[in-house]
C-alpha cells in the first residue's frame, strides 16, 4: 500500500508543479521542455538495455508512432496544460478521474465490447459527479462558457482525456504485437510530441518565460514535475502494478485528485467549494461501483 501512496504523491505534486509553472510559460513551451527532458531520459536509459530501439522500427511505422505521438502526448499535454491555467488543480484532477469511464465507452465504439449493468451503473453515478462538478464555478474562473454552462477549460480537459484514451488503445496494438518495450514507445513519443510542441511555440513566439517572481522556485517546480512526476511517480506506478491488483491501484487512483487539493491549498492556496467535493465523492462512488463490479459481476445479476 505504500508504494501506491508513494507513486500518487509524486504524481499528485507533479501536477500542482505544472500548475506553478504554468503561471510564467505558455502551455507550447511547457510540454515541449517537458517531453523532450524526459523523452530524453527515457532514451538513453534504452540505450543500456539489451532490446534497442532501431531506425528501422521507427521507419516502418512512421506515420502510426507520429499518431501516436499526437494523441497520446501532444493534444492531450496541451489541452491539459491550457486548462490547467484556466482552472483549479484540483477541479482538472476530478474531470481527469473519468478516464475509466472514457475507455469502456470506447472500447464499446471501437471494439463492440460489453458494457455490464454494474459498468453502465457506475458510468450514469459518475457522469451525474461530473455534472454537479462543471456546476461549480467559481470566482476565480474565467468565463470561456459555452453550451450547458461547460466552459472551454472544462471541455479542454475531457477531450483531453478522450484523445489520450484513443492514443493508448494504438499503443497497445503496438505493446501487443512486441514491436516495442514500454520504455521504447514511451520515449519515443514524448520525443516526437516535443520536438512537434517545440515547433508549435517557436511558430507562435511562445519561447519565453514571463512573472517569474523567484527563479528558485521555478526550478525546483520544474525538477519535482519532471524528476518527481514523470520519472519517480510513474516508475512506482510501474512497480505497484506488479504488487497489486489493477482493479485495486485503479480504484486508488482517486487518491491523485485528494492529493492534488491539499497540494493546491498548501502551496498555491487554491480553496475547494462544497460542490466540487460533492462532485468528487459521487465520482468516487461511480468508480467504486464500476470497478466492484467487474470482480463481482453476479452481484449485479437479476435474482
Amino acid at each position: 500500500m505504500l508504494d501506491i501512496l508513494l507513486a500518487y504523491i509524486f504524481l499528485a505534486a507533479g501536477i500542482v508543479s505544472n500548475k506553478y509553472i504554468l503561471a510564467s510559460i505558455s502551455a507550447e513551451f511547457f510540454v515541449a521542455l517537458r517531453m523532450l527532458i524526459s523523452g530524453s531520459f527515457l532514451m538513453m536509459y534504452n540505450l543500456h538495455q539489451t532490446e534497442r530501439l532501431s531506425y528501422r522500427q521507427v521507419k516502418n511505422n512512421h506515420l502510426k508512432l507520429l499518431l501516436i505521438a499526437a494523441c497520446t502526448t501532444l493534444i492531450p499535454s496541451l489541452l491539459k496544460a491550457w486548462s490547467l491555467k484556466h482552472m483549479l488543480a484540483s477541479k482538472q484532477s476530478l474531470l481527469g478521474s473519468i478516464d475509466p469511464f472514457v475507455t469502456a465507452l470506447m472500447v464499446y465504439v471501437l471494439f463492440s465490447e460489453k458494457i455490464t449493468r454494474s459498468k453502465m451503473l457506475g458510468m450514469v453515478i459518475g457522469f451525474i459527479g461530473v455534472v454537479v462538478i462543471i456546476l461549480s464555478k467559481g470566482s476565480h474562473e474565467p468565463g470561456y462558457e459555452l453550451l450547458f454552462r461547460i466552459s472551454l477549460p472544462e471541455l479542454a480537459i475531457i477531450c483531453a482525456v478522450i484523445i489520450s484514451r484513443y492514443g493508448w488503445i494504438l499503443v497497445q496494438t503496438l505493446l501487443r504485437n512486441k514491436h516495442y518495450t514500454p520504455v521504447q514507445i514511451n520515449g519515443l513519443v514524448q520525443v516526437i510530441a516535443g520536438f512537434l510542441a517545440l515547433c508549435l511555440a517557436t511558430y507562435n513566439n511562445q519561447l519565453k518565460l514571463y512573472a517569474i517572481t523567484s527563479y528558485s522556485n521555478f526550478i525546483m517546480a520544474f525538477l519535482c514535475t519532471i524528476i518527481g512526476g514523470n520519472i519517480i511517480g510513474y516508475t512506482l506506478y510501474s512497480y505497484s502494478l506488479k504488487h497489486h491488483s489493477a482493479t485495486f491501484v485503479s480504484l486508488a487512483g482517486f487518491l491523485i485528485p485528494l492529493l492534488v487539493a491539499f497540494f493546491a491549498y498548501i502551496f498555491l492556496g487554491e480553496n475547494i467549494s462544497w460542490s466540487l467535493l460533492v462532485g468528487g465523492l459521487i465520482i468516487f462512488m461511480g468508480l467504486s461501483i464500476f470497478y466492484i463490479g467487474e470482480k463481482m459481476p453476479k452481484f449485479f445479476k437479476k435474482s
